[in-house]
């Protein structure tokens, strides 16, 4: 099986040593037919200081998107494509899994999930993520996924919908591509045990900052959702959407943990209910 794991990075050297140094820390023998590529987010960068085994891509045209078009356009012939991003921590048994999931669900797209270091630490963005994504049924299919760990086969890089759409340049773009993907007949497959870890800045625990970006996510979501299914279904989603604020009038003024469980998974509403970012 052959793997190029492409870390998309804006040139960030202290986040880039870290990562070098957790892939460096898989055995040779279980690195056997892998690259390494980093797709740089700049018109110059000094290579010098990486392993000479590290392929370099740059790209100066700026944003996600742009990126990781680039790591697509760049990926080997007849190579599984591991999007990974600069601030994760990869290990021995991720690889593993990757691989061995690769081998029974063959031709389909894995995905796996991003934990914080701390994985009992429930305050951060990261965290709080994780602890909506675990309720996902292991090995089950899924209509998108983020590409912080995400594997794409030969048989849908070669697929012209596999190409980011410049127009979420600054985020978005992965939840995009995933659904025109499955809208396409292509199967996302959840694999819960291929787990890597992410690096938080400080800022990441700052509720404000948290409540900003699941907002963002929320948003990306819905445009995403618009332009990858049919009219219908938009106006299904828009109902479900008025249904959803009216429970939230209503029983916002009772109780509060009732309109939650009602909720389930709509970030955004939980949070006009709750007047907080807890989970």
């Amino acid at each position: 099986m052959k793997i190029n794991i492409s870390v998309c990075t804006s040139g960030d050297i202290e986040k880039l040593d870290t990562f070098i140094k957790s892939y460096l820390s898989i055995k040779p023998d279980e690195r056997i037919g892998v690259k390494l590529t980093l797709i740089v987010n700049q018109k110059i960068f000094d290579k010098k200081r990486y392993p000479s085994f590290i392929r370099f891509r740059l790209e100066p045209k700026k944003g996600f998107a742009s990126v990781r078009n680039r790591a697509l356009r760049s990926n080997p012939p007849n190579h599984n494509l591991i999007f990974i991003d600069d601030d994760q921590i990869v290990n021995q048994e991720w690889l593993r899994e990757i691989r061995r999931f690769s081998a029974i669900y063959p031709g389909e797209i894995l995905s796996g999930p991003v934990l914080p270091i701390n994985e009992n630490n429930r305050s951060s963005y990261r965290a709080q993520i994780w602890h909506e994504m675990q309720k996902i049924k292991p090995y089950s299919s899924v209509s998108k996924a983020a590409s912080n760990n995400l594997l794409i086969p030969p048989k849908v890089l070669n697929d012209p919908h596999c190409m980011f759409d410049e127009f979420f340049n600054s985020g978005g773009e992965d939840t995009d591509l995933t659904m025109r993907l499955t809208q396409n007949g292509f199967i996302i497959r959840w694999i819960p045990t291929a787990i890597v870890h992410e690096i938080e800045s400080l800022e990441r625990f700052s509720q404000q900052w948290i409540q900003n970006r699941i907002l963002k996510d929320y948003q990306n979501y819905a445009i995403a959702f618009r332009r990858n299914n049919s009219s219908f279904l938009n106006l299904i989603q828009f109902y479900r959407f008025i249904g959803n604020i009216l429970i939230c009038f209503v029983f916002s003024f009772f109780n509060k943990k009732f309109a939650l469980k009602l909720l389930g998974n709509s970030y955004a509403l939980r949070a006009f209910v709750s007047g907080k970012w807890k989970f």
